[in-house]
């Protein structure tokens, strides 16, 4: 998503600065990474989801999510909310 922060800060990925393909590719890479953040020469990397907010006018950046990773632990969380109910 363009324009947004994610708030993407567990861990800033020096090999992921380069562009925010690059940076996402940093992501799928750590299984625990849940979503992505590129900002100009530095990619950040989440392990907790979070919605974040747009930045400010001027300023450039790129945020993603691990969809994928997100829709299993939403499964997850169902199996355990099923389990506990019945």
């Amino acid at each position: 998503m363009e324009e947004w922060d994610n708030l993407s800060n567990d861990e800033e990925v020096k090999t992921g600065a380069d562009d925010s393909t690059t940076c996402r590719d940093e992501c799928e890479r750590d299984e625990k990474c849940v979503q992505w953040r590129h900002i100009p020469g530095r990619c950040k990397i989440g392990h907790v989801i979070r919605l974040g907010e747009r930045v400010a006018i001027g300023e450039s950046s790129r945020s993603g999510w691990m969809e994928h990773r997100i829709d299993a632990f939403q499964r997850e969380l169902q199996l355990c909310e099923e389990d506990w109910i019945a």
